[in-house]
C-alpha cells in the first residue's frame, strides 16, 4: 500500500523516476511505518529525525514557516528547497529563506508533472489554503474563511527538468515533504 501511495505522488508531482528510487529506499528505511499526529507536525518527523537526510524538497512551502519551524531545527545538515509558485506569499518565503544562512533555498515556481501555467485560485483570507481547484460549494460552506480567492497564473515545473539545476544539487539522502492543494 505505501508504495502505490508513492507510486501515486510521483505520478502526480511529475517525478516518477526519482520518487521511484526513493520509494524503494525508504520502505527499506522505516519499514513502512510513519508517526502521524495531525495535530501535532513537530512529531511527524520524530521516526525519520536518525537518517542522515542532506536535502529536502519542501514542495508547497507556503510561508516557509514549517520549513523554518519544523523541518530545519530536526534537520540541521540539510539544504531545504522550498517551491512555492504563490507570488503573494512567496515575498514572506524570500524573507525566510535569507535569515537561514543559506539552509533554505526559495524557489517562486511549483512542481508539476510538467511545465505549464495554471490558474491559481488564492484564497484572501486563508492563503494555505490556495488550490488550482476552484472551491465547492460544500466547501465554502464548510469553511467560509475560503470563499473570497483571487485568481493568479502560476508557473509549474516538473522537477526532473530543474532538478540538474538546483544549487547546491539534491544529495542521495533526500527527503520530500508535499503539501499542495488541488494537484
Amino acid at each position: 500500500m505505501f508504495i502505490d501511495q508513492l507510486k501515486s505522488l510521483a505520478r502526480n508531482t511529475g517525478s516518477m523516476t526519482l520518487i521511484r528510487q526513493l520509494a524503494k529506499k525508504a520502505a527499506g528505511l522505516i519499514d513502512y511505518a510513519l508517526l502521524h499526529q495531525s495535530r501535532a507536525p513537530e512529531n511527524v518527523w520524530v521516526g525519520l529525525m536518525n537518517y542522515p537526510f542532506r536535502t529536502i524538497l519542501d514542495i508547497g512551502a507556503c510561508h516557509g514557516g514549517y520549513a523554518e519551524e519544523i523541518l530545519r531545527p530536526r534537520f540541521p545538515g540539510a539544504t531545504i528547497h522550498s517551491f512555492e509558485p504563490s507570488p503573494t506569499v512567496f515575498a514572506k518565503l524570500k524573507q525566510v529563506a535569507a535569515r537561514s544562512d543559506g539552509w533554505i533555498v526559495a524557489h517562486n515556481y511549483g512542481l508539476g508533472e510538467q511545465a505549464e501555467t495554471l490558474t491559481l485560485h488564492s484564497t484572501i483570507d486563508l492563503l494555505p489554503a490556495s488550490s488550482v481547484l476552484a472551491s465547492t460549494e460544500t466547501n465554502t460552506l464548510t469553511f467560509p474563511v475560503t470563499k473570497r480567492t483571487e485568481d493568479i497564473e502560476v508557473q509549474i515545473r516538473a522537477l526532473d527538468e530543474v532538478a540538474a539545476l538546483l544549487s547546491p544539487a539534491i544529495d542521495v539522502d533526500l527527503l520530500i515533504k508535499i503539501d499542495v492543494q488541488g494537484f
